[in-house]
């Protein structure tokens, strides 16, 4: 049987800062490291130390120093997201969703209303609500 391997590209780098999203940046790691079931706790560790940058590389090597070498997955996964997680970004998320505006590109505006809800997750009443209160009444009525 021949088996053919894929060739991912590593997620983008993360730097740490405030304006940097956290959630999607973790959520293509652990996109990553589903191709990669067999991988050590010590090498997640050493391969996620190759996508930071900036402060999140300085949080990384600091933290690195003041734990033990048994660090689990788990505890650093745990640190990490304790650090960079933006607990608002779910609120942030659904202020930009009442801010969305349609700018004569139809499919364009659904993809990012999409994109955004995905965040948000408004079902049922609440989405039609929020549809109401975002999409310009000429569009409602087509």
């Amino acid at each position: 049987m021949n088996v053919v391997k894929l060739k991912l590209k590593d997620p983008k780098p993360f730097d740490g800062k405030p304006t940097t999203p956290f959630i999607s940046w973790w959520e293509s790691i652990l996109e990553f490291i589903s191709f990669c079931p067999n991988s050590t706790d010590a090498q997640r560790i050493a391969w996620i130390s190759t996508l930071l940058s900036g402060m999140a590389f300085d949080w990384h090597q600091h933290h690195r120093w003041t734990m033990e070498d048994g660090e689990t997955w788990a505890l650093y996964v745990a640190n990490l997201r304790m650090e960079y997680q933006d607990w608002q970004e779910g609120t942030n998320t659904q202020r930009k969703l009442g801010e969305l505006e349609y700018k004569d590109d139809i499919k364009e505006y659904l993809m990012e209303f999409r994109a955004l809800n995905i965040y948000t997750c408004y079902m049922r009443e609440s989405l039609q609500e929020k549809i109401n209160q975002v999409i310009l009444r000429t569009i409602i009525d087509m």
